[in-house]
């Protein structure tokens, strides 16, 4: 009611202040208070400066609540609405790569944003080749991955993200080894409790054959990150290729009970069955 009351006082004073009604929306947000805050937003008229911003703000409401069918058809219209800017077309993007994990779709998204850019992308969104990288990699693109990654770096050389992110990606190719164990210490650095950049540096040494080494930074990323599949099945790694065969089980079993793809699911029961 405090709310309300704050709004109707602002707009008595400034008709036009939909700062005022954005505020409030985001007051209900905090609250879960789904339905509130999107009828706010979507109250702010087209015309209004405020109005793309309310919209997006609208449509991430949607997603939120679990509505993501409606939340699919805000992002269409907002892109047909607002063609012109990247902002709305990356939010798309990122809509369909974490909420629908709908890849292909994300990247052309994220290829209309690199358009309108006229490939000259601002450091500002240096994000967009991480997210687009991610997407070539969950579509077994790995190649086209790394170049958005080295693309991301060369936007924010010092960003622990994007050092991270490239040093993992080779090694998983097993490529660049030295250079990437130089990246995860630097992202270290600036991000020491990471436990995914912890991971990195462990995984970088398994794959350098140094598996004693990479035990520890994987075992702190494990108690880290108790739930997460890859971490348990990158653990169970270093322990078969340490001589702890029934360690190795262990994880692997645990890394099978939270795998998140048919694929994964797969590999990890190939190593049980050896």
């Amino acid at each position: 009611m405090f709310a309300q009351w704050v709004r109707w006082i602002a707009k008595k004073l400034v008709p036009d202040l939909a700062g005022t009604d954005i505020m409030l929306a985001s007051i209900y947000e905090s609250q879960e208070n789904w339905d509130q805050a999107y009828d706010i937003y979507s109250s702010i008229p087209d015309k209004d400066p405020a109005a793309m911003t309310a919209q997006l703000r609208a449509a991430d409401v949607l997603t939120q609540a679990g509505r993501l069918d409606d939340a699919k058809k805000a992002y269409e219209k907002l892109t047909s609405r607002y063609s012109d800017s990247p902002e709305v077309w990356f939010e798309r993007g990122e809509f369909l790569r974490t909420s629908l994990k709908s890849y292909t779709d994300a990247i052309k998204a994220y290829d209309r944003v690199e358009a309108l850019f006229k490939g000259n992308i601002p450091d500002l969104y240096w994000a967009l080749y991480l997210a687009r990288g991610l997407c070539y990699d969950l579509s077994n693109q790995p190649d086209k991955a790394i170049t958005d990654y080295e693309g991301a770096l060369k936007l924010q050389p010092d960003n622990p993200e994007a050092l991270n992110t490239l040093a993992y990606a080779w090694a998983e190719k097993g490529v660049n080894l030295d250079k990437a164990q130089s990246m995860v210490e630097q992202a270290l650095m600036m991000e020491p409790d990471a436990a995914h950049i912890i991971d990195t540096m462990g995984w970088v040494l398994y794959r350098r054959d140094e598996a004693a080494k990479a035990i520890p930074f994987i075992e702190r990323a494990s108690q880290m990150m108790p739930y997460d599949a890859t971490v348990n099945d990158h653990l169970g790694d270093v322990y078969n290729a340490a001589g702890r065969r029934q360690e190795a089980i262990f994880m692997w079993q645990r890394a099978l009970n939270y795998a998140e793809s048919d694929k994964q699911r797969a590999d990890i029961q190939a190593k049980l069955d050896q």
